[in-house]
């Protein structure tokens, strides 16, 4: 648990004397603030929301503009120093520019969540403030191209970096007759409780069970009880879990220090020695398990785990994309598009991906053929009585036989659009006195969708409550599940709904359409406005006869079409046939 009193006392200690301006992206009980005011050593705070909203008697000199605290806005001259509790990823280029702008001299944040650390003068500040804002720059998907033209005229492009890691860290490649035939390693940052890492979880065990080769799994994470989930799928199987020991950029071998000193020098202002410190993290476990084969699962570990084995020399590489490309979303990183060419240029691995449109968005990301990337859709391990769970399942969440009950399950984030749901959800049970909507899930969105709720008087109605243990026991409390996603790939819980014997309602976002028969499974609406999708939920629920025979139909579709002995076998076939880069 954050203690915030002791947090708050260190800072304003590492601060020393001066005019401080207190930003915590986190509660501050107002008796905690009020002590500091009157002792004089903080003379302002930034405030979770308006002003007027908010300690009303504090002297409040800015206020937070988005949930995740990234961005804020100050009063003109608000302090000589600004007191910072966040993380290095928070205080980015909008932060810092805007204290430059209003006349802040100093910024004190804190580092690795424990060690304070003074960040100088308008001087640093002013260019922090413009490497910090270009790295944003690039992960514009509008602007990105015209930043990493800019970067390779300066010199400093991660197309460059990674050419001269591929030749400063040729003392790492081992020999072909080196590795161990036969064995292969899964690459994750985790077996948490995420769809694309119970692919994985499922993958190594039906890969493992074929006989064809010996499975191992390599993740980052493995701290329970999150971060493990899915452990007991792969060693159910006979799998192996390793983690990858992260260095934190010290190395027993002078030649690695020197080696990261080099492109932390040299490539700092963009960021590009983290990335080498993760590479070399793989590099280092390569060289000690020496798997002929390496599958590597999302972005960040297909291009570390990736260009490692670029550098160590395994044998066979898979790199596989689990959605549309990441310039779609928050997560994408500037390093990420180079590092995919470097390693398609030095390796020739096999890309794949889970749906038809995320293949050729990643192709048309890349930069490659459309048929240089295969497609293997996902694979599931269907339970049989999945409507067992159904008397249980609606009596804990408070349902009678006689209410239709309108769900999701969902990562209360952006791209999955939380708050569409609950429009959707709010016409829906409008309609009829019969209606419920509940929405398994959580994220940074969830705590203002719960105040929303009661806001718009939905309590007892609309339910939103938090992480799901057991997917196929929510899925069998509901009626009808609808999808409200910005962007898709294959999206795994429409196929899942389906298979529970749930009709669907999603719009026409990326891969959705892969997942079901419109007409006949489910809905794939013409537009994703509110009123639409509501339509489309409304009718279903009045409709029982034809919720029925949707739901019936997309139990036999799902599970045809996606079980997890198609998806082991179509993995296998690409691991037989390396050579050649085709879809299957």
């Amino acid at each position: 648990m954050l203690d915030v009193k002791n947090l708050v006392e260190r800072g304003i200690e590492a601060v020393g004397e001066g005019s401080v301006l207190l930003a915590a992206p986190f509660h501050v009980p107002e008796v905690l603030i009020q002590e500091h005011l009157r002792s004089g050593r903080i003379s302002g705070v930034v405030a979770q929301r308006k002003p007027s909203d908010i300690m009303p008697d504090l002297p409040v000199r800015g206020e937070w503009l988005d949930a995740d605290h990234t961005r804020l806005k100050l009063r003109l001259h608000p302090g000589a120093t600004l007191l910072f509790l966040g993380t290095g990823h928070q205080i980015g280029g909008r932060i810092l520019l805007e204290a430059v702008i209003k006349g802040v001299r100093r910024i004190v944040h804190i580092g690795s969540g424990a060690e304070f650390e003074s960040r100088g003068t308008v001087e640093w500040l002013r260019s922090q403030a413009g490497a910090i804002m270009f790295r944003r720059l690039l992960q514009s998907r509008a602007l990105a191209p015209l930043g990493e033209r800019s970067l390779r005229v300066a010199g400093v492009s991660f197309e460059d970096g990674y050419r001269e890691l591929l030749e400063r860290a040729s003392f790492l490649r081992m020999r072909p007759d080196a590795f161990d035939p036969g064995y292969g390693i899964l690459v994750s940052g985790s077996l948490g409780p995420g769809g694309a890492e119970r692919q994985l979880a499922y993958s190594a065990r039906g890969l493992a069970r074929s006989g064809n080769w010996r499975v191992g799994v390599a993740v980052e994470n493995l701290t329970p009880p999150v971060s493990n989930f899915h452990e007991a799928t792969v060693r159910d199987g006979g799998g192996e879990v390793h983690v990858v020991k992260a260095s934190g950029g010290q190395y027993d071998d002078p030649q690695l220090d020197q080696l990261l000193a080099y492109f932390r020098g040299r490539y700092g202002s963009i960021g590009f020695h983290y990335v080498v410190e993760g590479i070399l993290d793989y590099a280092l476990f390569l060289r000690e398990r020496r798997p002929a084969l390496l599958h590597t699962w999302m972005d960040s570990c297909n291009v570390r785990a990736g260009f490692a084995a670029l550098l160590v020399g395994v044998p066979r590489l898979i790199l596989s994309g689990r959605s549309v490309a990441p310039d779609h979303f928050a997560i994408f990183q500037p390093y990420m598009r180079a590092g995919y060419r470097a390693i398609m240029a030095g390796a020739n691995p096999i890309i794949v991906n889970n749906s038809e449109t995320g293949a050729k968005d990643y192709a048309r990301w890349i930069g490659c053929s459309p048929n240089r990337i295969g497609v293997i859709r996902n694979g599931f391990e269907f339970p049989e009585d999945i409507r067992s769970h159904r008397p249980a399942a609606r009596v804990e969440l408070g349902f009678g036989d006689e209410n239709v009950v309108l769900g999701g399950i969902l990562r209360f984030s952006e791209e999955k659009r939380p708050d569409l749901w609950l429009e959707v959800a709010d016409r829906f049970i409008r309609a009829d006195p019969k209606h419920s909507a509940v929405a398994f899930g959580d994220g940074p969105m969830r705590p203002g969708l719960l105040a929303e709720i009661e806001k718009r008087g939905l309590t007892g109605r609309v339910f939103m409550p938090g992480i799901t243990r057991d997917a196929w026991a929510s899925f069998s409390a509901f009626d009808i599940f609808i999808l409200t996603s910005r962007m898709e790939g294959l999206p795994n819980v429409l196929i899942e709904a389906q298979a529970s014997g749930l009709p669907v309602v999603a719009p026409d976002v990326g891969g959705a359409g892969e997942t079901l028969v419109d007409g006949v499974t489910g809905l794939l609406a013409p537009d994703d406005g509110p009123d639409t999708l509501a339509r489309w939920c409304i009718e279903l629920g009045q409709d029982n006869a034809r919720r029925a025979r949707m739901g019936s139909a997309g139990a036999a579709f799902a599970r045809t079409e996606f079980s997890a002995d198609r998806m082991v076998a179509r993995t296998l076939a690409i691991y037989g046939r390396y050579t050649e880069i085709e879809q299957i």
